[in-house]
């Protein structure tokens, strides 16, 4: 891993429209007028690219590890509560876990939202 990089070349990462993929290499790209090193992720159907600097965007993330697996797994077999009947309520919940963009997160509000 080059110092400073959150990722190393044989990663594998998820992006939130690609899926999973694995970083090639690091590249430098022009972007916006500059020189920007930008990691090279390749999956089944495509290759993009992303700033090794972006750390906090919601869009990729590594692959999961076990123990947020099991995490996940647990909360899917929890018992969902009382279903809130707020459209409102329900279209700001998704618009925040879209932006969290983390399994568990994600895994709450499938739970929540299969409550009767």
């Amino acid at each position: 891993m080059e110092s400073g990089n959150l990722y190393s070349p044989g990663d594998w990462v998820v992006h939130l429209y690609y899926g999973v993929g694995q970083i090639n290499c690091i590249e430098t790209k022009h972007i916006e007028g500059q020189k920007k090193k930008c990691y090279k992720v390749k999956t089944k159907h495509s290759t993009y690219w992303f700033s090794n600097t972006d750390t906090g965007n919601p869009r990729f993330r590594p692959v999961a590890s076990e123990e947020i697996i099991k995490k996940v797994v647990y909360q899917l077999r929890r018992k969902a509560g009382r279903l809130n009947i707020d459209k409102e309520y329900w279209k700001k919940r998704i618009d925040e876990v879209k932006s969290y963009g983390d399994m568990l997160s994600i895994s709450k509000l499938v739970r929540d939202l299969s409550a009767v």
